[in-house]
């Protein structure tokens, strides 16, 4: 009985002890590392009380990022700030966190440089050069004359209007982003070119590192891109040969479309399909329990999955206004005999539902435990789930949930998860207008401690 009673009480101290663990909350492993209510310029091009183009060169409250992207090797953080209002000096942004390594509030440099990131109007300058002008066909009234003059100081300067989103190739060390062309002003649109698919090489962290000759510049179509102010609010690169062989995949959520650009044949193409449409999951969830959603947005977040076979993989995606996750392959976006596809084509699978209060969700996979993180843009919260589940709420974990809205994230080769959230007075998080405060907090945590003991955790798969 004794050697009983000792084996029982070794049990319930190893079993009291493993509750325990599993019971530390994965919110309590994230350490906040950036914070600010005010993002401050390093280097700005003039005073940010200056006029261009009618209105101060730097105003605070309308620099909102929707982008987070870190090149590691060089400790390069690069910041996506669209022009959805004036007064904004950088519309990428950039700042070496090696320079700064107890600052919370770091300043931020233009990416590479301010005058690569100048629009017309803006200290005198009326026009792009002619070699890198294009007014967008069906374009609304602009804010200057449509005739084209080149000016000198412009040679060798790459223009950047308005940057939502970049992704960092670590595998290449490369930076990419869409602009999309377009100053979206709550007074209206201004369409300054096409929109541009960039690539950069990151050799180093400063300016004369990052300011060279770009790797990648491709224009955009129109026969792919209807609204070009939603492309590629997220995209995903797929690096299947060399460097110089790969393809991007892009999602426009106001077209409800996904783009795909491929290097090797340099064309773009796109599909369409039923479930890249807003609140597309009415067709499979029964008694669908959404409130209506007032974002409306269609095809936002996708990410790559895992390999399938040769050189193809799984690919995600969601659209914004969206509770549930759907999926499809490279084998089938890289054919570019299937586009832009049937609506109801069996290539594109709804794969489940994911929950209540999970819409606007963007995505990013690890390859290692084979899990897809979800940070929800028009909510609070991050969550994760095993691909090797079946997608449901019972499969879904909640891993944080602070501020108001989600931001961005990403993975780091060191297997550190960084992730933006943000809190702003503005309701909807789109109207520009109401915005006159906000705070921005960066977090980063430990991929496998954050998912530890979670049903996302691969040991409980």
């Amino acid at each position: 009985m004794k050697i009983i009673g000792k084996v029982f009480s070794i049990f319930l101290i190893v079993f009291l002890y493993g509750q325990r663990a599993q019971s530390v909350s994965p919110a309590s492993k994230v350490q906040a590392v950036y914070n600010t209510k005010a993002f401050a310029f390093d280097g700005l091009s003039c005073s940010p009380n200056t006029i261009v183009g009618g209105h101060p060169y730097l105003i605070t409250n309308n620099v909102l990022p929707t982008s987070i992207s870190l090149h590691q090797p060089t400790g390069c953080l690069f910041i996506g700030i669209p022009r959805t209002a004036t007064g904004i000096p950088a519309t990428i942004a950039y700042v070496n966190t090696n320079n700064y390594p107890n600052n919370p509030n770091p300043p931020l440099r233009g990416f590479p440089s301010y005058q690569d990131n100048y629009v017309p109007g803006w200290f005198g300058i009326d026009h792009l050069p002619s070699e890198d002008f294009n007014i967008y066909p069906g374009a609304p009234a602009r804010a200057w004359p449509t005739q084209v003059t080149p000016y000198g100081q412009f040679r060798n300067v790459y223009h950047f209007t308005s940057v939502l989103y970049t992704y960092t190739d670590i595998q290449c060390n490369r930076i990419f982003f869409i602009d999309s062309g377009t100053l979206e002003y709550p007074e209206g649109n201004v369409v300054v070119r096409r929109p541009v698919l960039w690539a950069f090489n990151v050799n180093g962290c400063n300016d004369a590192a990052l300011n060279q000759a770009p790797a990648l510049k491709v224009t955009v179509p129109d026969s792919v891109v209807n609204d070009p102010t939603a492309l590629g609010l997220r995209f995903d690169i797929d690096v299947y040969g060399n460097c110089n062989e790969f393809a991007v995949y892009l999602t426009n959520h106001k077209d409800n479309r996904i783009v795909v650009y491929d290097n090797v044949q340099r064309s773009f193409w796109y599909f369409v399909h039923n479930t890249f449409n807003p609140l597309s999951d009415r067709s499979f969830v029964p008694n669908f329990p959404a409130l209506p959603d007032p974002a409306n947005m269609g095809v936002c977040g996708l990410t790559l999955g895992a390999r399938t076979r040769g050189n193809f993989r799984n690919l995600y995606y969601a659209p914004a206004s969206s509770y549930s996750l759907f999926g499809t392959t490279t084998e089938v976006l890289r054919n570019r005999a299937l586009a832009p596809g049937n609506p109801s084509s069996p290539n594109f699978s709804y794969l489940g539902y994911r929950g209540p209060n999970t819409p606007g969700a963007v995505m990013v996979y690890d390859e290692q435990t084979q899990v897809v993180f979800f940070l929800h843009v028009l909510t609070n919260r991050l969550s994760c789930w095993n691909t090797r589940r079946p997608v449901s709420p019972n499969n879904i974990a909640t891993l944080f949930s602070d501020l108001t809205y989600g931001v961005d994230f990403l993975i780091t080769p060191d297997r550190t998860l960084y992730f933006m959230m943000r809190n702003t007075n503005a309701n909807p998080i789109t109207n520009r207008r109401q915005v006159t405060s906000y705070f921005y907090q960066t977090y980063r945590v430990n991929v496998d401690d954050f998912i530890s003991g979670t049903v996302c955790d691969p040991r409980n798969a």
